[in-house]
């Protein structure tokens, strides 16, 4: 047999071989919550109306050495140390109305156009997550690198929590019920409308917010940033302690504190304000050159 026809032959063997090992497999049954772990590529959400269900996307072996099964309402996938083998594996999963994401690992997820009446995001690890359509978020809980973006929310009570050097950027309309930002975390946030905003800044977090709310009370430490030039406040009660910044625009009353090396920046002269300036801590003017003596504002110099 000629040299060249046996090579061809083994070639075409191999390709029926491995085409037959790298196949899809499908999971279907009723769930509205996901945990997903381990070693795998990448996921994605759709949206169905029927059954939710999940295709497997790698090598059979693999997929039959590890865990993929739907129990209780949870859908489970995790791929254990030294998988996969054969090649990677990625997930596509069809929701109708998910509740719980977990994730634990470095894995990115994407679900674009998605439905959900109440969600609540959980990481471990540091993944890459962009959701967006028409989402009720009640609950984030996110650590370490983890990245997150979410778009068209809407939502009347937020539990958001962020520690490490995670990332957030949230848009859509947000009643906030709870804030905890710690570490070097960062977060994006607009459009907000609540009654009273009240937390705590410390370390080197970052946090830009805007919308409108009746209270802001702040208090900030360390070398912490808030950006809230944005944010439409009547009511304004503001801290700053180390080397911290803050921007705010209060409406009616602005009552500020600054210390050591901290200073805050205002962006607008409400009806009433109190600054106190302790050691080298500032509270700056910032408005544009030409408000500051503008014809209607007799809040400001003479």
């Amino acid at each position: 047999m000629p040299i060249l026809l046996r090579i061809l032959i083994v070639f075409l063997s191999f390709w029926t071989i491995s085409a037959f090992a790298y196949r899809n497999q499908t999971i279907s049954g009723n769930f509205h919550r996901i945990v997903i772990s381990g070693n795998i590529k990448s996921v994605r959400l759709h949206q169905t109306r029927g059954t939710p269900y999940m295709v497997i996307n790698g090598d059979q072996a693999d997929i039959q050495d590890n865990e993929f099964y739907i129990q209780d309402d949870w859908l489970k996938a995790h791929v254990g140390e030294g998988y996969p083998k054969f090649g990677e594996i990625s997930l596509d999963i069809w929701v109708n109305n998910i509740h719980t994401i977990n994730i634990k690992g470095n894995i990115p997820l994407k679900g674009l156009n998605l439905y959900t009446s109440g969600l609540a995001i959980n990481t471990m690890g540091s993944p890459e997550i962009h959701l967006n359509g028409h989402i009720v978020l009640n609950h984030v809980r996110i650590g370490e690198r983890t990245q997150l973006m979410v778009e068209g929310i809407n939502t009347k009570n937020l539990s958001l929590q962020m520690s490490g050097a995670s990332f957030a950027k949230l848009q859509g309309n947000m009643d906030i019920g709870r804030l905890d930002i710690r570490d070097h975390s960062c977060l994006n946030m607009h459009w907000i409308s609540t009654y009273q905003l009240k937390f705590t800044l410390a370390g080197y977090t970052n946090v830009q917010l805007a919308g409108q709310v009746q209270v802001l009370d702040l208090d900030m430490y360390d070398h912490a940033q808030f950006g809230g030039r944005y944010l439409r406040a009547n009511r304004v009660f503001v801290k700053t302690n180390g080397f911290s910044q803050a921007q705010i625009s209060a409406v009616r009353s602005q009552h500020t504190y600054a210390l050591d090396e901290s200073h805050i920046d205002y962006f607008n002269v409400p009806l009433m304000k109190t600054d106190l300036m302790v050691l080298s801590g500032e509270t700056l003017d910032l408005r544009e050159w030409s408000q500051r003596f503008a014809v209607n504002d007799d809040t400001f110099g003479d």
